[in-house]
């Protein structure tokens, strides 16, 4: 896989750089049984339903809901077969809502890479009719792999298009720095202003003798995966290494005409490579560097792009960069701010999902229409959303009391240490009993002695004493407890997972009393 879409290793060792208090984060699986999935994306705006590529199968497939809808929205013949027909990418156009457009981006069984335009069905807004396929680009390419991340719609409308060198290895042609190829190169075509596209006037190489007009940059190896920061409009590319480095590359808005360097050098570092007389030498200030870049030293080989997180359900995310690599299953994270990177971070252990196997063959991330993120396990078929692990979670049995009700708590108000604002009920309490909360950073279920209860939490208990509460008439115990001044030098972090149980009297049928079930909460910045 490393040659078809094939970080400094201290990424996922050094300590954070610059680092500021962010929400932990988890995974989970939102779907599974996709065959081999390679890509998955969404209409702006929606946020129901993901539209994923499978590598051999031909197929777009539809998740709605969470649900794998059975019929595919899209079936490309051309694009099925284990051999040469592999399915990369898609993308929708800006304005789909109202004309149907998506871009399709495979490598046919029959040979060249191709991408193509269909039309969203009239009758159904899953399918899109394959009688309107529209034929863009078609390349040759010159060995079996190394065909790219495919098409990205900028914010300028245009459509870019990450092309690989064509090669199966170290580009023996020296085709990324041949401007008379397309190959190696990021295109940036007008698919609206003719047909099947317009070379925009401001492109960087219009008029330039011996360079093809579509060429926004060049220089690149194998870019897998491309994407625009949705609040900055700067281009991130990942672009796959050959021997030794990774590479993640930034592009500022608008800015065009830049050499990555491939085949001349990979990353910073010189290349053993001969290119035709008159390239650049290594180290020519003609190349751009990379942003950030890795070596193979920890079993790291192949770079998979990701997305800068925009979306609304985690704030204090936004603005983080994430990827991986391919081989060593290894989620970092970023920011890129001012020209330069901070806030390095391994995610690795963070984004394992609790209720699934590991994380592996990380083939891609993915966007949905509003900005919040996914990974894709390519090989068990598996897509799952990042998400924050700041979340309250009842464990725990809740046993009846003498109104024949199991008590049961919950939480409410905000999960944010900063806000100090959680809240805490307990519900179906005799009327007028009193009680009060326990905490403890650990949980159990242990019987209470001469209780009709259960102790939900380990030791050491932590008693909010003098907090005593009364249930009323509505048989509530309420409590919002200061997190700014806890009993007994207890203090709760950003990250830290308490958890909470409620003691009560139970005066009927006998002096007795009861407990609630436990609820577990993870705080937040």
């Amino acid at each position: 896989m490393k040659n078809d879409r094939c970080l400094l290793a201290a990424l996922f060792l050094a300590p954070v750089l610059n680092a500021s208090a962010q929400t932990p984060l988890t995974t989970v699986r939102v779907v599974d049984g996709l065959q081999y999935p390679t890509f998955a994306t969404a209409p702006a705006g929606d946020s129901q339903r993901l539209f994923v590529t499978e590598l051999t199968t031909g197929h777009v497939r539809v998740v709605d809901g969470g649900s794998l809808l059975p019929v595919p929205f899209l079936d490309v013949p051309a694009a099925s077969g284990i051999a040469l027909g592999l399915f990369y990418s898609m993308a929708f156009h800006p304005d789909y809502a109202q004309n149907g457009y998506v871009y399709v981006y495979y490598r046919a069984a029959a040979g060249g890479a191709h991408l193509e335009r269909y039309t969203v069905s009239a009758s159904d807004p899953n399918r899109a009719d394959p009688a309107s396929r529209v034929t863009i680009l078609t390349t040759t390419l010159p060995a079996s792999s190394h065909s790219g991340h495919g098409p990205v719609f900028g914010p300028d409308g245009m459509l870019y298009v990450a092309l690989g060198d064509g090669s199966s290895g170290a580009d023996p042609t020296c085709e990324a720095q041949n401007p008379g190829t397309l190959f190696g190169n990021l295109l940036r075509i007008d698919v609206d202003g003719g047909s099947p596209y317009a070379v925009p006037p401001d492109n960087p190489f219009v008029g330039v003798p011996g360079y093809l007009p579509e060429i926004w940059a060049t220089g690149f190896r194998n870019p897998w995966r491309i994407a625009f920061d949705r609040a900055t409009d700067e281009l991130y590319v990942a672009d796959v290494g050959q021997a030794t480095r990774e590479e993640l590359d930034v592009l500022a808005p608008g800015v065009g005409g830049q050499n990555f360097g491939w085949s001349v050098e990979e990353g910073s570092q010189p290349f053993a490579h001969a290119c035709p007389p008159g390239t650049p030498a290594p180290g020519d200030p003609a190349y751009t560097r990379p942003v950030h870049e890795y070596d193979h030293s920890l079993g790291d080989c192949s770079i998979t792009g990701g997305f800068v997180y925009r979306g609304a359900a985690i704030p204090d995310l936004s603005g983080t960069y994430f990827f991986a690599d391919f081989c060593s299953h290894r989620i970092g994270s970023l920011r890129y701010v001012n020209g330069a990177v901070t806030d390095l971070r391994d995610r690795t252990a963070e984004l394992q999902p609790a209720m699934s196997g590991p994380l592996e063959s990380i083939v891609s991330f993915a966007e949905d229409g509003v900005g919040e993120l996914y990974v894709i396990d390519h090989g068990d078929g598996e897509i799952f959303k990042i998400v924050s692990a700041c979340v309250a979670e009842v464990y725990c049995s809740s046993n009846p009391n003498s109104t024949s009700a199991a008590a049961t708590v919950s939480a409410s108000g905000s999960n944010s240490v900063g806000a100090n604002a959680l809240s805490l009920s307990t519900v179906d309490v005799p009327q007028f009993e009193f009680g009060y909360y326990l905490m403890s950073t650990t949980r159990d279920q242990i019987p209470l002695t001469g209780s009709q209860g259960d102790l939900c939490l380990g030791q050491p208990l932590v008693r909010f004493v003098g907090d005593v509460l009364n249930s009323g008439a509505q048989g509530r115990l309420d409590f919002t407890p200061d997190l700014t001044a806890l009993p007994q030098g207890t203090v709760v972090q950003a990250g830290d997972t308490w958890h909470f149980q409620s003691w009560f009297r139970d005066h009927v049928p006998a002096l007795t009393s009861n407990t609630s079930n436990g609820v577990s909460i993870t705080f937040c910045p």
